[in-house]
């Protein structure tokens, strides 16, 4: 069976990253709010993405991760508003957090700046244009290097 990109945005920096890898991996994409177990049935693969709120993926992606079939392999992406390696890797080892309580692997991660447009950012034009042509290149780079 096709391979599954799920996503939740706020924005449109992670559609854009969804959009792209679901090309690369010929994928069915899905909101994060539209996916039922039936949707995740006989999945080798599933990308579960978001943007990064307030230093987590947003919800409906990990209460989807238990659903997901143990013997699909899982991928994460998001994109985020602060881009320094010390955020990233509080990000990144959150979600190995999550995946590693319900002993589940995972396959990748991949993460890019997103134009962050909360409130507070937006008058600063953090990482405005983000993401941008090469971002999306690498991601459908990173997407082809997970199929099986």
């Amino acid at each position: 069976m096709k391979p599954l990109i799920i996503y939740n945005s706020r924005t449109e920096n992670t559609v854009k990253v969804a959009e792209i890898m679901t090309e690369a991996l010929s994928a069915d994409l899905n909101l994060a709010d539209h996916v039922s177990e039936t949707t995740l049935e006989g999945r080798s693969l599933v990308g579960l993405g978001s943007g990064v709120y307030w230093t987590s993926l947003h919800p409906s992606l990990y209460r989807l991760v238990p659903k997901i079939p143990p013997d699909a392999r899982v991928f994460f992406f998001f994109t985020s508003g602060f881009i320094r390696p010390i955020w990233t890797r509080f990000y990144i080892s959150r979600i190995r957090g999550r995946m590693s309580r319900i002993h589940r692997e995972i396959e990748g991660i991949w993460h890019c700046p997103g134009h962050d447009k909360h409130v507070l950012s937006k008058p600063f034009g953090f990482n405005a244009n983000r993401p941008h042509s090469e971002d999306l290149r690498d991601a459908a780079v990173f997407a082809r290097t997970l199929q099986g």
